[in-house]
């Protein structure tokens, strides 16, 4: 675009355009341009400053709402009437188009008012003046560029592209898939405007007609099918007759496979000869080793392809949806396996099982390939960002949605919770077992009269099941070396007399090097020497602090999660009453553990210390001058919304300081001993992953565990095991679709799903985030037997904690209420964690209520949420999964790192290399870890542990 061939002003690598013809009959064109030079921004939510700063600056190029001259005087010719080789001033000329064709001058009802008090422009006209451009967090949590701008009614340009096109021209930046994608349906699927002349022309004729002729039929007929149709004005005519486009994919083909059996179709050469095959049959006879394990979607995806960024476009015939009856599905499980997994011979594949067993033995490698097709990470919906400045407000009225539907079209699919099966379930059978104990209110006051009725504390000083290593031994020496130091009053023996025994210490060790063993051992100790009370063990998750039975740091120390909408980073101290209690919780603490520091960010560290000053009295000393001591692996996630201890990022006065005070640790130990895995090789791979030294040797021991590559008997293993995805979308995916194939393990019959709609107090709560309600979702699908996950801590101490896997046993109506319109009230769960007095001891069975959050809204609205706090969990994110330790699991990486320790922590979930069966992904994702800017960084501060590591004292 622009400039010369060898010299473009825009370097475009790919492109996207559509040309509609309005009322007025002038072409209106709606592009996208992929430029070669353009920032990552797939991410932008969790970029660095740094890396915001560079996105803004490119951008910043492109894209302006600068106006040169807001006053320039009109002249008499229209500027757009002007040839660009007429111009003699480019900055006047620039203002005046600017001034005629780029400015939102007044706003007037019906076009862009809405009907609100006041009265708002839908294009947010007049904007705040800006002095130069920023990244900015949108209500809806999305990322928007805000351009500098010296004008409120201008709207955004390019000025190279408004000077040379010489007419209104719109720029804005993509920022998101998903508001590329909302761009791109938008326009694509846009209907044109209906002819009004030809509904007048149908109405007069039948209004003149006489209903004896015969030809009253066929002339109604005709008028009906073409009462739809749009106008088209003499400039489109001329545009259609000269054989311009009125779209363009890019230089892509549009290919189509066709599974219509018994329906013979040939596809002709420009020259009139008949091609041989079908790209059904070149499938079925292609050759080579590179094309074996090739899947027919993807064969077709790059059928002579020369440009691998410009796949073809798929179009499936028939395209076969699942349906509710259970026996009129094996078409569609048919189409998905010929589709998405690789074969040969269709005859052979089947063999005695049916299509549906087929399917779901190949279950995990079909949902790879098609996530492949296209994936959204879980992103917000979108501000309306690419409203058309000139589009007028057309309702969208019901002839649109029937003249956009083809002969014979599905029917949308039924929403779960609303389908027959749904309907038909007696929801309240389950209530009535429950009334000798006293029905639905003891289910409601079962967990709070079980937390009142157990003792405050359960632990015993029992002695260390296990023999200590060398390593590990050298921890607790140092516990029992601080613990003389207390008893003495620093009277230490002579030999220790100038020692200056470390109070901070950090234990750095990979999963399964035996911290949780090392926690146990000096809580024991600990507690035996000064009584219960004096050890406080926390972790900064529900899962972190149930590992080392312990609390969240958060509840503990009384801190609460900042509020995005009106966040102050500087933690307030407790005062009155709060203080008072909180200072005699920890009057004999004089120990403190906590565990995952990998995820404990500065800023948290820092709230953190002046927690602990507070509760010890004294101000002077980090942490209050007690020995605390922090578990983890570094090589692990970092922390969300905060920084890590290797980051160089510098937020906030919290931050600095949390960062100051990881640099100024006494001591490091370091574990090495790995007790979980007991495979060479797969730990050396963990080991160079972590590292990012990952090697060919690393991947081909890896790609061993591909889904493909496996047994249907080994894959067969993996049915019930976690799924974990990078990223949100993948796994609510990846969870509706196991609601869906749910069976009742006895009739294997399709379970029935309640849809469970939260109670909300307003409508500005209803359109809350599940942040915004503290983990509570706006609507829940559940059914017996789903698997779930808590989102809250309910009891941490007896592991009830955010986190939490279990399942649902039964869902307990009120007598009246009907599943359609009315919540449940009791949900009957099984969590493998929880420790405390079941409901059912045989089942091990907890009730769950559902829960109400309160939070107050951008425009100040107090709103709350009521609802059961779970999430369906098949399947979770690897953020989540970061504390499990699996026997099985499938793991999916995704095409990118989306977080530092990303994939190590997906791999070393599992004890053993065996334990993994893998979403495939080639050799250049697994070697960009060896690029990752933040590994370089941790490295760099695992160098300064290792310089302080304390090997005797």
């Amino acid at each position: 675009m622009g400039g010369s061939d060898s010299n473009p002003k825009y370097k475009i690598k790919d492109f996207w355009f559509r040309i509609e013809y309005q009322h007025r009959g002038s072409p209106h064109l709606h592009g996208l341009l992929w430029l070669q030079d353009a920032p990552d921004v797939s991410n932008i939510v969790n970029a660095s400053q740094e890396e915001m700063t560079k996105v803004v600056q490119y951008f910043d190029k492109l894209i302006s709402t600068i106006h040169p001259n807001i006053n320039e005087a009109p002249v008499p010719t229209h500027p757009c009437r002007k040839k660009l080789s007429e111009v003699v001033n480019f900055e006047e000329d620039l203002a005046q188009l600017l001034n005629r064709v780029q400015r939102h001058t007044v706003c007037t009802p019906g076009y862009c008012l809405k009907k609100e008090n006041p009265p708002t422009c839908r294009f947010n006209f007049p904007a705040p003046m800006q002095e130069s451009s920023d990244l900015d967090l949108t209500d809806k949590n999305n990322i928007k560029l805000v351009t500098a701008r010296n004008d409120s009614r201008l709207n955004k340009y390019n000025a190279y592209m408004i000077t040379t096109w010489r007419g209104n021209l719109d720029v804005s930046p993509v920022l998101s898939m998903k508001a590329l994608i909302n761009y791109l349906a938008k326009y694509v699927s846009k209907s044109e405007t209906r002819s009004q002349k030809l509904i007048n022309l149908m109405k007069a004729i039948i209004s003149d007609s006489d209903q004896n002729k015969p030809a009253r039929h066929a002339i109604q007929r005709m008028f009906i099918r073409t009462c739809s149709e749009r106008d088209y004005s003499a400039q489109e005519t001329c545009h259609i007759l000269m054989g311009l486009k009125l779209y363009s994919r890019g230089d892509r083909k549009l290919l189509s496979i066709n599974f219509n059996e018994g329906v013979q179709s040939q596809q002709i050469k420009k020259d009139g000869t008949p091609k041989t095959l079908s790209l059904l049959d070149q499938y079925k006879q292609r050759k080579g080793k590179d094309k074996e394990m090739l899947c027919l979607w993807n064969m077709v995806k790059f059928h002579k392809v020369t440009n691998p960024d410009k796949f073809n476009i798929i179009m499936v015939y028939p395209s076969v949806k699942l349906k509710t009856s259970k026996q009129d599905n094996e078409a569609f499980y048919k189409q998905q396996y010929l589709l998405f997994v690789p074969w040969r011979n269709e005859e052979t594949l089947q063999g005695d099982k049916s299509w549906e067993e087929v399917y779901n033995n190949n279950l995990p490698l079909i949902k790879h390939s098609q996530d492949n097709i296209m994936c959204m990470s879980g992103e917000p919906d979108e501000d309306n960002e690419y409203d058309d400045y000139e589009q007028e407000v057309l309702a969208r009225e019901q002839w649109m949605a029937v003249s956009n539907m083809r002969p014979n079209q599905e029917t949308q699919e039924v929403l779960l919770g609303f389908r027959q099966i749904d309907l038909d379930k007696d929801w309240h059978s389950a209530t009535a077992k429950y009334e000798d104990l006293g029905g639905i209110p003891y289910l409601q006051r079962f967990l709070n009269n079980a937390k009142q009725d157990s003792p405050k504390n359960t632990k015993t000083n029992q002695q260390c099941q296990f023999a200590l290593t060398t390593e590990q031994l050298k921890i607790v020496e140092l516990a029992q070396l601080q613990l003389l130091n207390l008893k003495s009053q620093n009277k230490l023996p002579v030999p220790s007399k100038n020692l200056k025994i470390p109070k901070k210490v950090i234990v750095q060790g990979k999963a399964g090097t035996g911290k949780s063993v090392i926690v146990s051992e000096i809580v024991r100790l600990v507690e035996a020497e000064l009584g219960q009370g004096s050890i406080v063990v926390m972790g900064p998750t529900g899962v972190s602090a149930v590992n080392v039975s312990g609390c969240t740091i958060q509840s503990k120390l009384k801190i609460n999660s900042r509020d995005k909408k009106n966040e102050t980073d500087e933690l307030i101290p407790l005062k009155g009453q709060a203080a008072h209690e909180f200072t005699q919780a920890f009057e004999n603490v004089k120990f403190v553990i906590c565990d995952e520091f990998s995820i404990i960010g500065c800023s948290l560290l820092s709230k953190v210390d002046k927690r602990l000053r507070q509760a010890a009295g004294n101000f002077d000393e980090d942490f209050g001058g007690m020995n605390i001591y922090f578990f983890g692996d570094i090589k692990q996630l970092s922390p969300v919304a905060d920084c890590a201890s290797y980051s160089t990022n510098r937020q906030s006065v919290q931050t600095i300081r949390g960062k100051q005070m990881y640099d100024d640790m006494d001591a490091t130990f370091i574990l090495t001993k790995i007790h979980r895995q007991n495979d060479a090789k797969f730990l050396q791979a963990l080991n160079n992953i972590s590292e990012g030294k990952v090697t060919i040797e690393d991947y081909n021991l890896l790609s061993t565990r591909f889904t493909y590559v496996l047994s249907s008997h080994e894959r067969e293993q993996f049915r019930n095991a976690l799924h974990l995805y990078p990223i949100l979308h993948q796994v609510h995916r990846y969870n509706k679709d196991c609601l869906e194939t749910l069976q009742n393990m006895e009739t294997k019959e399709p379970v029935p799903v309640a849809c469970v709609t939260a109670k909300h107090s307003n409508t500005a709560a209803s359109k809350g985030t599940i942040s915004n309600a503290g983990g509570l979702e706006p609507v829940l699908h559940l059914a017996e037997g789903a698997k779930i996950m808590l989102r809250i801590n309910l009891w941490t101490e007896k592991g009830l904690v955010n986190g939490a896997m279990g399942e649902i046993e039964e869902i307990i109506y009120n007598e009246n209420a009907h599943s359609s319109h009315d919540p449940p009230l009791v949900l009957i769960c099984k969590f493998p964690s929880y420790k405390g007095p079941y409901l059912d001891p045989i089942k091990k069975t907890v009730p769950i209520i559902p829960l109400t959050r309160s939070w107050m809204d951008a425009n100040g609205v107090t709103c709350s949420r009521e609802q059961f706090p779970i999430t369906l969990a098949s399947s979770t994110t690897i953020h989540k999964s970061q504390g499990l330790t699996l026997t099985n699991a499938f793991v999916d990486i995704g095409e990118k790192e989306m977080s530092p320790g990303l994939t190590y922590v997906a791999f070393s979930r599992v004890k053993s290399l065996s334990g993994l069966n893998l979403a495939p992904f080639n050799y250049k994702r697994f070697k960009s870890l060896s690029k990752s800017l933040a590994i370089h960084r941790r490295l760099a501060w695992e160098q300064h542990l290792q310089n302080i590591q304390l090997d005797t004292f």
